[in-house]
């Protein structure tokens, strides 16, 4: 079949996004340029500027999809037609099947800049966590955003984010997804810090139950 001018601008759309996220991946999106995404793809900077006028544009479009997802979850979660430890999982599958953009993105305060002028992928972010916590009371409302917390640090490592902070490449396996069995670890654990219970605090020691200092 014959290749028409829409699909082949397409697929150039397409490869564009994939040599953006590889090197969002790599240096954020601070430390990658228009030339940079060009030169990767042994094309010239005009070309990529047919498709997409400007850096942003490539950013809102990678960031897009996890806008729209972020959205569907949080709609389910106020109408509860899903439960809250299942949409916690679709959470996990969503950030780690998006690990290359959210890593490039959430810890880069250029592209933050960019994503927090629309509000779409923060804001979104925010509305899940009012969505899940099961009242407006402050306490429920942490352990909502504990619960993501769990799922972006367990995607997204200290040592990735220290490797953004000092411009250095990722070390090696960071780009690498989760196991099916990791994302119901990571799922489990978020599920946990949904539903913690404060702790009683421990009743104090008597004297003879103290311990002896050696």
């Amino acid at each position: 079949m014959a290749r028409t001018i829409g699909s082949s601008a397409t697929r150039t759309r397409q490869r564009v996004l994939e040599a953006a996220r590889a090197l969002f991946l790599e240096r954020g999106y601070a430390g990658t340029s228009i030339r940079d995404i060009a030169e990767h793809l042994h094309m010239t900077k005009a070309a990529l500027y047919y498709h997409f006028p400007a850096k942003e544009d490539v950013l809102r479009e990678l960031v897009d999809p996890v806008a729209v997802e972020l959205t569907a979850c949080v709609r389910a979660a106020e109408s509860r037609t899903e439960s809250r430890r299942d949409l916690l999982r679709r959470v996990v599958e969503l950030f780690d099947d998006n690990r290359h953009v959210l890593r490039g993105t959430l810890y880069d305060s250029s592209a933050r800049q960019v994503l927090l002028a629309e509000d779409d992928l923060f804001g979104g972010i925010s509305a899940l966590e009012r969505a899940l916590a099961v009242s407006d009371d402050a306490a429920d409302l942490l352990l909502a955003r504990c619960a993501l917390g769990t799922i972006r640090g367990a995607i997204i490592s200290a040592r990735d984010v220290d490797a953004l902070a000092l411009n250095r490449p990722p070390d090696s396996g960071v780009g690498a997804g989760l196991s099916e069995q990791d994302r119901d670890l990571v799922a489990a654990a978020a599920w946990a810090a949904l539903t913690a219970a404060a702790l009683p605090e421990p009743e104090p020691c008597s004297a003879a139950e103290s311990p002896r200092r050696i």
